[in-house]
Parts: C-alpha cells; sequence; structure tokens
C-alpha cells in the first residue's frame, strides 16, 4: 500500500510529534510513502513569508525519513475543486483531489478533509 501525506503529517513526522500509534504503524508497513511537490510548495511559501522558518529542515529530511516527492502532474489536476464549503485551502484541496487521482490513502488531521463523504477518497486520521 502507498500513502500520500498531507503537509501538516509530513512536519510532524519530521519532528516526531503528534501522529498516532496506527498512523506510524502504517508509514512503517507502507510499500511507499509520498510527500505532494504541492506540499513542498506550501512550505516553501510559508518560508518565505516568514511563518514557518523550519521548513527547510523538514525538505532537507524527506530522502532520510524514506519518503518519495510526487510530482504534480495535469492529470492529477483533474477533478479539482473545493470539496468542502468549511475548507477553501487551495493546497488541502489540492492534495485531496491528488489523492483521489493517484488512488492513494491521504494521512491527515484536518477535521474538514476527515469527515468529507468522497466515494473514492480513503482517508487516514494522522492522529490515531
Amino acid at each position: 500500500m502507498n500513502l500520500l501525506l498531507d503537509t501538516h503529517s509530513l512536519v510532524w513526522l519530521s519532528a516526531g510529534i503528534k501522529l498516532g500509534p496506527k498512523t506510524l504503524q502504517l508509514i512503517k508497513e507502507a510499500d511507499s510513502v509520498f510527500v505532494s511537490a504541492l506540499s513542498i510548495f506550501e512550505l516553501r511559501l510559508k518560508q518565505a513569508k516568514g511563518k514557518f522558518p523550519e521548513a527547510e529542515d523538514v525538505i532537507d529530511s524527506l530522502e532520510t525519513m524514506g519518503l518519495e516527492v510526487l510530482n504534480l502532474t495535469s492529470s492529477q489536476t483533474k477533478g479539482y475543486k473545493i470539496f468542502s464549503p468549511r475548507n477553501k485551502d487551495p493546497y488541502d484541496n489540492g492534495l485531496v483531489t491528488i489523492a483521489i487521482t493517484q488512488l492513494m490513502p491521504f494521512v491527515t488531521a484536518d477535521k474538514s478533509i476527515l469527515s468529507l463523504n468522497e466515494a473514492s477518497l480513503d482517508v487516514i486520521n494522522a492522529r490515531q
């Protein structure tokens, strides 16, 4: 099984905090764990705005953590939409779209994503 991490899950994994034992076990047992290039872009944007100076450390740790970068393709953007009126964040909705198009379970702690009822979206609660 492959997994796709959302940006917060990536940061938490890098810092060794907040991810639940079930999620950590799934990550350990996964064939591949992916981080979207969209998450990397989000981290760099936050770094450029001065909101997350540790972004470079997280990005530099991807290989050490055994994570693979999933490059963004035009086919992954098909079906992009605002999945919930409660969450209009373009990064969150982009990552959900990627998880759906790539048929990958999506690791997140975002309540608005965890509550989505999308038939082809498999969501894993990162805190469990």
